[in-house]
Order: structure tokens, then C-alpha cells, then sequence
């Protein structure tokens, strides 16, 4: 597991529209190669994502994600 994480997230409504943004970066971190044996450790460099959420009220009981 990564010692380093972080978390934002935003989000905004606009009448029966909504939007949201969430930014995630994680450090780097140990793991273990299995393609020999016995199992070498290895580092895992750190990465980050980037999500966009979209959500729109059709009808009372239907929505569009």
C-alpha cells in the first residue's frame, strides 16, 4: 500500500445537471515480482487519475449518468 495519497474532489449542480471532478494521486510503492522464483522485490512508481462525473435529472424517476 502507498504511504502517499491524495484525494480531491469537486462537485457543482446546475439545475437538473450536475457535474463532478475527482484528482488522485498515489506515491510510489513495494511489490513483488513473481516471474522468478523465489519472488524479488520490486518499486512501483507513483500515479495519478483524473475522473469527470456527469449526471442529468430526465424525469423524476429516470436519470442519465
Amino acid at each position: 500500500m502507498a504511504r502517499q495519497t491524495l484525494r480531491l474532489d469537486a462537485d457543482r449542480r446546475f439545475g437538473k445537471s450536475s457535474f463532478g471532478l475527482s484528482c488522485i494521486a498515489q506515491g510510489g510503492r513495494k511489490d513483488l515480482d513473481y516471474t522468478s522464483w523465489p519472488p524479488a522485490t520490486v518499486s512501483l512508481g507513483g500515479y495519478g487519475l483524473v475522473n469527470l462525473r456527469f449526471n442529468h435529472q430526465l424525469h423524476r424517476d429516470w436519470q442519465l449518468h
